[in-house]
């Protein structure tokens, strides 16, 4: 079952009532709906696209579907091209087998994406993303001036 809600502003009630998360894109590889998801222990089906490897590393947290397109430049010009033609440049049968295979094996998948909270934490919270930020600018400053101002 799928529930369309629209504009909220109740996002958390919405993550603890799934049972999984999916996104396909052609290009994304990252997203903020992803590391929430992740934080809400839902198992992932991600289309292998940017970082989502790095997200899904062997199985570990979810499902990696292979893209329709491998060159992003086939994608490009495909997108235009099924855009006209009404037809999807998404790996629709993989995306589908994945769906069935989280539905079929969902408390497994479960149990699997509570790693997914652990490692949203330990990645990518966004204080340790700020710090390592910090750190970067403060190597190119120190290399470029050799030192640091205060």
């Amino acid at each position: 079952r799928v529930l369309l809600c629209g504009e909220t502003d109740r996002v958390a009630d919405y993550y603890r009532l799934a049972d999984g998360f999916l996104l396909s894109s052609l290009t994304e590889g990252w997203s903020l709906a992803m590391n929430e998801a992740m934080y809400f222990q839902l198992p992932l089906i991600l289309t292998d696209v940017g970082g989502a490897s790095d997200v899904i590393e062997n199985g570990d947290i979810g499902i990696l579907v292979p893209p329709a397109f491998s060159d992003p430049l086939e994608v490009s010009a495909a997108n235009l091209w099924d855009y006209c033609t009404n037809r999807s440049p998404r790996n629709l049968d993989a995306l589908a087998a994945a769906v069935v295979e989280l539905h079929d094996e969902l408390d497994l998948w479960k149990q699997k994406a509570k790693a997914g909270r652990r490692k949203v934490l330990e990645r990518y919270d966004q204080r340790l993303v700020a710090e390592r930020y910090q750190r970067c600018f403060e190597e190119v400053v120190y290399r470029h001036h050799g030192h640091l101002e205060s």
